[in-house]
C-alpha cells in the first residue's frame, strides 16, 4: 500500500520502522490540514493515516480525500481528536496508541475488496458491528464506527449449533464480569446509602457492573464477540500489545506535579495517599518521578529493587495483572487503614524502563487496584522530541506526560516564596497543554509563612496567582517543619505522624474537596476556576 502519514511526531516514530519493515510505501510524511490536502493530491495515495486534531482533519482535508480516491483512517489520542471526528462524521476511527501490526489488521479488515469477496461469499457480518466498512462509504456520513484491535475480529464458528468458543481471555474477563455482578448484587441488597468515598466507590462499582454487561460476550448467536463495544470510544484507551485488554476504569488518578525546586511533591503525595487510605478508600501510590524517586526511602521501604521499573516489564510483556500488581507493590499501614505501593526508579539512569506505553500500562491496571491511584510525577515537562533528532529513541520525560494526560485531577503544586510562585506560574502554561481535555488542575501553594510573605501572606499570594495566572482558588498549605521531620524520622505520613497540626487538617480537607468534585463536569475543564488571562509580564513579580 501507498501511505501518507500526517500524524504527531511521537506517533509517527512508532510507526514508521513497522510500516516500512512490512513492505508499505511512504509516500510523504506532512503536518497540518493544507500541507495534507496539497501532498494526498499530488501524491494520490491509498491509504492516508492522519491525526484527528482540528489543525489536521478538516472538512477540506476529507474532500481533499475523497477527490483523490484515498481512504482516510484517523488516530485519535485525546478526547479533543475524537469530538473532532465524531463532528465532522468520519467513519474510520482508530486509537493513537495501536501500534502498526494490529493496525495493518485493521486496514486489511476494512479493506474493501476484501469486504467484497466476503459479501460474494455470503460470510458479510458488517451489520453486526465488526467495525468492517461498506464498499463505497464515504468519509462524511451520518453513522459512525469506531474500530479498536480488541474488538475486531471475524465472527466465530458455532460451537454444535449454540455457543461461541471463547479464548482464554474472554473467558476470563466473562468469569471477572460475573463476579463483579455478583458483588454489585450483595451492595445493592444491602440498602445502606453512603456519603463520601464510601459513595463513590459505590457509584463507581455499579457503573463498572453496567459497563461489563455491555463487554460480555453473548451466547446463541445474538451478537458476535466481535462486536464493537463502548470501550472504543475512550480515545486514550490501551489496545497495543503489552497493556492490559479494554476494561471499564474503576479508579481515579490523582498525579502531584510542581516545578523545578522542592515545592514538597513527593510528601504531599504520600500525605493524600494516607488521608484518602484513612477515609477507608483503596489507594495506590505511584512514584513516577524519572529523574529519581523519593516515596519509597520516606516510607523506610528498604526493597531496593524499585516496584514501577517491574510493573513496567511486566506491562511491556502483557503478564500485569492483579496477582502480579500486589505481588510487585508494598503495603504501608497508616492510623486506620494501608495502602499500596510502587517504589519509584533510585537510579536516574534507569529511566528509559519508564516508557509510555509501559507506564499507560501500569496506570490502567492501577485503576483496576484502586479507587484512588496518586502518582508523584517529575518536573520536567520538556518534549524531548525536540532535542533529539533520533526518532525512535526513548524520552526521557514520557512517563511524566503520560500521567498527566491520563490524569482525572492534577494538584499543582506552588511553594510559597517570590521565587516558586514565579518558576510555577512559568510552568504552569506548558501544564497545561500536557494534561487532558478533561482534567482538573487543582493549585496548591505550600510553605505558606509569614517571614518570608509579609504581613497576611496568603491574601499576597492569592492576589499574585489570580493577578498574574488567573487562578480564582488556591489550597494554602502552612509550613510546620516540626511536623515534616516527625515524619520524616517516623518513616510516615505527615497525617499520620502529626494528625492534629494545622498541616494535616488542611490536607484532610483538600482530599475531601477532591473525592466531593463531581466527575468529568464540562464546567471545570483544564484551566480549572480561572478567568484572567496572563496578560501581566511575569518579570512583574
Amino acid at each position: 500500500m501507498r501511505i501518507l502519514l500526517a500524524v504527531d511526531f511521537d506517533i509517527e516514530a512508532r510507526l514508521l520502522e513497522g510500516i516500512l519493515v512490512s513492505g508499505h510505501e511512504v509516500v510523504d510524511r506532512v503536518t497540518g490540514g493544507d500541507s495534507l490536502i496539497e501532498s494526498v493530491t499530488r501524491n494520490r495515495p491509498d491509504i492516508v493515516l492522519a491525526q484527528g486534531g482540528p489543525e489536521t482533519l478538516t472538512a477540506r482535508s476529507l474532500a481533499a480525500c475523497d477527490a483523490a480516491g484515498s481512504r482516510i483512517f484517523v488516530l485519535m489520542a485525546d478526547e479533543v481528536e475524537r469530538k473532532n471526528a465524531l463532528a465532522l462524521g468520519v467513519v474510520d476511527r482508530l486509537d493513537a496508541q495501536l501500534e502498526w501490526p494490529e493496525l495493518e489488521s485493521l486496514l486489511n479488515a476494512s479493506n474493501p475488496a476484501r469486504h467484497e469477496r466476503e459479501r460474494d461469499s455470503g460470510h458479510d457480518d458488517s451489520s453486526a458491528g465488526t467495525g468492517r466498512l461498506s464498499t463505497g462509504q464515504p468519509h462524511l456520513g451520518a453513522h459512525s464506527t469506531d474500530i479498536t484491535a480488541s474488538r475486531v475480529t471475524s465472527h466465530p464458528e458455532p460451537n454444535n449449533g449454540t455457543e461461541p468458543i471463547l479464548s482464554r481471555r474472554e473467558r476470563k474477563l466473562q468469569e471477572r464480569n460475573e463476579s463483579k455482578r455478583k458483588e454489585g448484587k450483595r451492595r445493592k441488597s444491602t440498602g445502606k446509602e453512603k456519603t463520601g468515598i464510601g459513595a463513590w466507590r459505590k457509584k463507581s462499582s455499579d457503573r463498572d457492573i453496567e459497563q461489563a454487561d455491555a463487554n460480555v460476550p453473548q451466547t446463541g448467536g445474538a451478537q458476535p464477540m466481535g462486536t464493537a463495544s463502548a470501550t472504543a470510544d475512550r480515545a486514550t484507551g490501551s489496545a497495543t500489545h503489552g497493556e492490559p485488554p479494554a476494561t471499564s476504569r474503576k479508579g481515579e488518578v490523582i498525579a502531584v506535579w510542581g516545578p523545578y525546586g522542592a515545592p514538597g511533591r513527593t510528601s504531599l503525595a504520600i500525605a493524600l495517599a494516607a488521608s484518602f487510605a484513612n477515609r477507608q478508600a483503596r489507594v495506590v501510590l505511584i512514584d513516577a518521578d524519572p529523574y529519581g524517586g523519593a516515596v519509597a526511602q520516606l516510607l523506610g521501604i528498604t526493597d531496593e529493587s524499585p516496584g514501577l521499573a517491574a510493573a513496567c516489564r511486566l506491562a511491556g510483556a502483557g503478564a500485569l495483572n492483579s496477582l502480579e500488581f500486589e505481588r510487585i507493590a508494598s503495603q504501608v499501614k497508616t492510623l486506620s487503614n494501608s495502602f499500596l505501593v510502587l517504589g519509584g526508579i533510585v537510579n536516574p539512569e534507569r529511566w528509559p524502563e519508564l516508557s509510555r506505553s509501559r507506564m499507560r500500562g501500569v496506570l490502567e491496571q492501577a485503576t483496576l487496584q484502586a479507587d484512588i491511584v496518586i502518582v508523584d510525577v517529575g518536573f520536567n515537562l520538556e518534549r524531548d522530541e525536540e532535542l533529539v533528532s533520533d526518532v525512535a529513541a526513548p524520552r526521557r520525560n514520557a512517563a511524566t506526560h503520560t500521567v498527566l494526560e491520563y490524569s482525572d485531577t492534577v494538584i499543582a503544586l506552588a511553594e510559597a516564596t517570590p521565587l516558586g510562585i514565579q518558576r510555577y506560574l512559568r510552568a504552569r502554561l506548558h501544564l497545561l497543554e500536557s494534561v487532558g481535555a478533561k482534567c482538573h488542575i487543582e493549585a496548591v501553594a505550600n510553605k505558606v509563612r509569614g517571614s518570608v510573605s509579609g504581613v497576611d501572606a496568603g491574601a499576597q499570594i492569592r492576589q499574585v496567582l489570580r493577578r498574574f495566572g488567573g487562578i480564582e482558588q488556591v489550597t494554602l498549605l502552612p509550613n510546620d517543619p516540626k511536623a515534616c521531620d516527625r515524619a520524616i524520622g517516623g518513616a510516615l505520613s505527615i497525617v499520620d505522624a502529626s494528625p492534629r497540626s494545622q498541616l494535616s487538617r488542611q490536607i484532610g480537607a483538600l482530599a475531601d474537596r477532591i473525592s466531593a468534585r463531581p466527575e468529568h463536569t464540562d464546567s471545570q475543564s483544564l484551566v480549572g476556576l480561572s478567568r484572567v488571562e496572563h496578560h501581566q509580564p511575569y518579570s512583574a513579580l
